[in-house]
């Protein structure tokens, strides 16, 4: 270990950063659970106040193509998305590898550098996987190629490349891979940005007193917790500005996550590297971060924007499974964000998949509850204009959370204003009552916009045809259109795109 590399990597960042990532792990589940509890008590109060009228039918209602150019362009884009991150990735570990085999030049070889580079290239592998929508055993699959080709690597450099490799890639990558799981996913990205930010200034403060002001005993404590203070608010302030940019639609939710995970992976990297090689291969580990993120930013900016609707599609769901409506509404909107942006009733169902920043920063500053009052005028507001396409091409997917007097005319707003409507009817049920106001809604809206039912075993689907002909809708042919849900909700979310393009 390089002498006096101590100060400058272990306590300014990789304190901090050890300290940001385990709270992150152990606060980010606790505090999506009691923000899944909060919502649901939101949603059952009422507002008390008076319902604005429905809106009348969106001037933006977009022309939707033919099925088959739906689902070429969907998954092009979901593609090329994929790729501009992989490029972003790859461009780091090509900068890593080199430092790496620089600072062990004696011991290596050019098949070395080659098997290094692909250690080096698992983060970028997982990243394009996981944009594809990739299946878990997939991007397995890829860890373990990665891992087995390291293995039997026997050349003079293997004992070195096994011993360096869980250090250099596979130590940093473990929170990358734990943040993408269940109960981390969707607000891992702004717990880290608050911890870290918190931490950075409590070991700041730490430095400063100890250090130029030599304080000691209860004021530096005192210090500590100003320095933790002080962070917190910059990162609450940082998330404000995240915020605002997610509003206004020019910074999407995967962005932020990805651009999160991929600087806590580079921070580790420089951490590891700062204390083994030291501070000039932290500082080239941090410039690889910029390198990287340039190169994805071109190659997203690049993206074929010609041919962009955009389509607004309105989601309407069974509450009351959590699991599925997340699988689903995780495979639609990576199906559906390159053609346009998807709207629908915020539920609890859907917290441990989506926390827009605009409610995170809510709930972590006690007003959630003014998030109820304000969504649906927003959302009055934003149908009033064409959705915005964000850097990496997609458009959002908004959540609007609404009282339980409010709901209602909420859900009129959002029909008046959509180009096409998928209701998942899994499980409904007569005692489903406000399933049966959406159905009804739809077959009275007399629109020639597309309208999927999503159904199987557990539909009563004798009920729902009841609905639709008591209410004058001629369901038996477009725009209406009843898909039978497959086990795999990628294959059922493909079925949707061929319905909505079939009208």
């Amino acid at each position: 270990m390089a002498s006096g590399l101590i100060n400058p990597v272990e306590p300014q960042l990789g304190v901090p950063l050890l300290l940001a990532v385990v709270a992150t792990g152990l606060i980010t589940p606790p505090l999506l659970l009691l923000y899944r509890r909060q919502l649901s008590v939101w949603m059952g109060r009422k507002a008390g106040e008076t319902p604005p009228a429905a809106l009348p039918e969106s001037p933006f209602r977009a022309a939707l193509p033919a099925s088959e150019r739906l689902r070429r362009r969907s998954q092009a884009a979901v593609g090329a998305r994929a790729r501009a991150w992989f490029l972003g990735f790859a461009a780091q570990a090509a900068v890593l590898t080199g430092l790496f085999a620089a600072q062990y030049a004696s011991a290596f070889s050019a098949p070395a550098v080659v098997v290094a580079l692909g250690v080096f290239l698992i983060p970028a592998a997982l990243v394009l996987l996981t944009e594809s929508k990739a299946s878990g055993w997939t991007r397995l699959l890829a860890v373990g190629t990665g891992l087995l080709v390291l293995g039997l690597w026997r050349g003079p450099s293997g004992e070195l490349l096994r011993a360096k490799a869980l250090l250099y890639v596979m130590v940093p990558m473990l929170p990358l891979l734990l943040f993408h799981l269940r109960f981390w996913r969707a607000a891992a990205a702004p717990v880290f940005l608050l911890t870290m930010m918190g931490f950075s200034g409590w070991s700041l403060a730490l430095g400063l007193a100890t250090g130029a002001l030599d304080i000691n005993g209860p004021i530096l404590w005192l210090a500590r917790f100003g320095g933790l203070a002080a962070g917190l608010g910059l990162g609450v302030w940082l998330l404000r500005g995240v915020a605002e940019r997610h509003a206004r639609g020019t910074l999407s939710e995967r962005i932020f996550a990805l651009d999160i995970w991929w600087l806590q992976y580079t921070l580790a990297q420089a951490c590891v590297m700062g204390i083994s090689l030291g501070s000039g291969a932290a500082v080239v580990a941090l410039l690889s971060f910029a390198i990287g993120r340039w190169i994805a930013g071109r190659a997203l900016g690049r993206l074929d924007a010609s041919e962009a609707l955009p389509l607004r599609l309105l989601l309407l769901r069974v509450f009351g499974n959590s699991r599925r409506s997340e699988r689903l509404f995780e495979q639609l909107v990576q199906a559906w964000s390159p053609l346009g942006s998807i709207e629908l009733i915020g539920g609890a169902d859907l917290a441990l998949q989506q926390v827009s920043p605009l409610d995170f920063l809510a709930f972590v500053t006690g007003r959630l509850r003014e998030r109820f009052g304000q969504a649906p005028s927003e959302a009055a507001a934003r149908l009033a204009k064409p959705s915005t396409r964000a850097t990496d091409g997609s458009y959002p997917a908004r959540q609007t959370f609404c009282h339980a007097d409010v709901w209602e005319p909420t859900m009129h707003h959002l029909l008046a204003a959509s180009d096409a409507v998928v209701m998942d009817l899994r499980q409904f049920q007569a005692q489903r009552a406000g399933c049966r106001v959406e159905l009804e809604a739809l077959a009275r809206s007399g629109s020639d916009r597309p309208i999927v039912l999503v159904t199987d075993a557990s539909t009563n689907l004798p009920l729902v045809r009841q609905l639709l002909a008591d209410a004058g809708a001629d369901h038996e042919k477009p725009p209406w259109h009843f898909v039978t849900a497959s086990g795999q909700e990628a294959t059922t979310v493909g079925r949707v795109l061929d319905a909505v393009g079939g009208l």
